[in-house]
């Protein structure tokens, strides 16, 4: 997970949702897609696997938001509550 970094003036708010630097050194990948994504309060997105190497950042802006992740080689889940009104914040899944 990473904190964003917001930069607020009288216009509003600025923050950059990804670099390529962000990536682990380990990662070859670069960006082919940027989405944005507004759910109701409480919506569920569905599970879904990445079979090809996929791998996404999870921005967080405003609301909270669990984020539950399966390991298949551990045969484990993980989870994170994040608070994107107070810490924004982008999630490498």
């Amino acid at each position: 997970m990473r904190l964003l970094e917001p930069h607020n003036d009288d216009r509003g708010r600025v923050m950059e949702l990804y670099r390529e630097d962000w990536l682990p050194l380990s990662v070859d990948s670069q960006a082919k897609q940027v989405l944005l994504s507004v759910s109701v309060p409480g919506a569920i997105r569905a599970w879904h696997r990445h079979t090809r190497g996929q791998y996404d950042w999870l921005a967080i802006l405003q609301g909270r938001v669990r984020v539950v992740t399966y390991h298949p080689d551990a045969k484990d889940f993980s989870t994170s509550i994040i608070d994107g009104s107070t810490n924004p914040a982008a999630v490498f899944i």
